[in-house]
């Protein structure tokens, strides 16, 4: 029994059978606890309500303990987990696996065994995240609160991004980090996989969006998921998970039976298709803006203009007066992919009209390729299950978009056997770490971690090939 603290005032229902009354024993782990453990034999309390019912039966031996406790940042009525809602972390399929950052210190620093010991003494702290509250709810009929709180990603999906210039031969990498950055993070709160560099866009356009969609835009072109770390920092990296070795056994003694392994077979594709989406000007300037009335420059003044393109976004623009009077003249301007600010300065003593045009070259769709990828031997088998990739403007090249389809092909062209277990629970597991049940290794896909006086988890695992 761990330290009375909160259990002192809470009454806390552990499931535990009634025949286990006169059995069951409760073993104190620290000496200044024990007369409050023995306290809540009384009817109504934790222990009593859990058949151990005489004080006799709550001792202390003396032994210092040798595994570690683990301790969440906070107890919470619901405690955050290790699991991300499908559309932040499963970029285009949603149940995608992901690859865990291997030399975290966390995993370094411990070593894992079958019964979650570990090899060092004392209380560990692991981090489960850093988290912004949205919603409280403490009722006044009891010591408790409610709260609802959620990560970083929840704070990008409030702002917005836009880019006021079209991008030209940027890499994943470098778009990522522009919009990272546009939301306000130092380069300390975030990381990004740097194979994303090694992709390259010709053309990158974003209309107001935001920054979390743009980021999503950005790691589904790249084969990648965005997410924040338990570290409280975005991370963005592949989720094509290779290698390594299990860190942990969860064996019949951490779990609760029985284990589950469902069939996936809606999740099944043996063809996949991606489009490209290549962004291109046009070949020569076109006109983008023309006022719909004449403006007036009052007399000895620079009016400024705010113009919005036909069509987005457009590079190349340049602005004219369509036959101005004498005197009036543009005097300065600025281009963005949507629009530009044009400041027309009229000499005269008098009020003149101009009309105001703006040549450019847009950017469109052109000459869009496909990518297929296909298991023949599946689809002889169980007929064509056709998968279409969402169309996604970062997907510009004919080698990214296949590079994708087969990705997705030898994820998908065989029916999963993932398995589900409820068990004690660790909360320094990772999303990608490789445990092994019964024999067999799996990756680690979601894990939802509860808090009710007990810690428990709910794992489920992709099958290691």
């Amino acid at each position: 029994l761990p330290a009375v603290g909160w259990f002192k005032d809470n009454n806390v229902n552990w499931s535990v059978p009634s025949d286990r009354l006169g059995v069951l024993k409760g073993r104190v782990l620290h000496s200044d606890d024990l007369n409050s453990w023995k306290a809540l034999t009384a009817e109504g309390k934790t222990l009593y309500t859990n058949y151990i019912r005489d004080p006799e039966l709550v001792y202390y031996d003396g032994v210092v303990p040798e595994y570690c406790e683990y301790v969440a940042d906070l107890i919470r009525t619901i405690i955050q987990s290790q699991s991300y809602n499908a559309d932040t972390e499963r970029i285009t399929l949603k149940d995608y696996s992901y690859s865990a950052d291997t030399k975290r210190a966390t995993i370094k620093e411990y070593t894992f065994t079958a019964d979650t010991l570990r090899k060092k003494k004392g209380i560990v702290w692991i981090p489960l995240g850093t988290f912004w509250s949205i919603d409280w709810d403490s009722p006044d009929d009891s010591l408790e609160a409610i709260v609802t709180a959620r990560d970083r990603m929840e704070l990008l999906r409030k702002s917005t991004f836009q880019t006021s210039q079209v991008l030209q031969n940027k890499s994943l990498y470098e778009l990522a980090e522009l919009v990272l950055q546009d939301a306000g993070l130092a380069s300390d709160e975030y990381a990004i996989d740097e194979a994303l560099d090694d992709i390259v866009i010709p053309y990158s356009w974003f209309n107001p969006v935001s920054h979390r969609e743009a980021l999503r835009r950005i790691a589904e072109a790249g084969l990648a998921a965005a997410f924040q770390n338990r570290d409280g920092k975005i991370q963005i990296e592949s989720f094509l998970i290779t290698g390594d070795e299990p860190v942990l056994e969860i064996t019949e003694d951490d779990y609760f039976p029985p284990l589950r392994a469902p069939s996936r077979q809606d999740q099944v594709a043996n063809e996949i298709i991606v489009d490209t989406q290549p962004l291109r000007p046009a070949t020569t300037p076109e006109e983008v803006y023309r006022s719909n009335e004449p403006i007036t420059i009052p007399a000895s003044t620079t009016k400024t203009i705010t113009a919005f393109y036909n069509k987005t976004p457009v590079i190349d623009a340049a602005a004219s007066l369509d036959n101005p009077p004498a005197g009036v003249n543009i005097t300065e301007a600025a281009y963005y992919g949507w629009g530009a600010t044009v400041k027309i300065y009229n000499t005269n003593m008098t009020d003149a009209q101009v009309t105001l045009v703006i040549q450019g070259k847009p950017l469109t769709v052109q000459n869009k390729e496909r990518a297929t990828a296909r298991d023949e031997t599946s689809i002889t088998e169980n007929g064509v299950l056709r998968f279409e990739f969402p169309a996604n403007p970062l997907v510009q090249k004919l080698d990214q978009a296949q590079a994708i389809a087969d990705a997705l092909l030898a994820s998908v062209k065989d029916p999963r056997r993932d398995i589900e277990v409820d068990w004690r629970g660790n909360p320094a597991l990772l999303l990608g770490d490789r445990v092994t049940v019964k024999g067999k290794d799996y990756y680690v896909i979601r894990q939802e971690i509860s808090w009710a006086g007990y810690m428990q988890a709910k794992l489920t695992g992709r099958k290691a090939e």
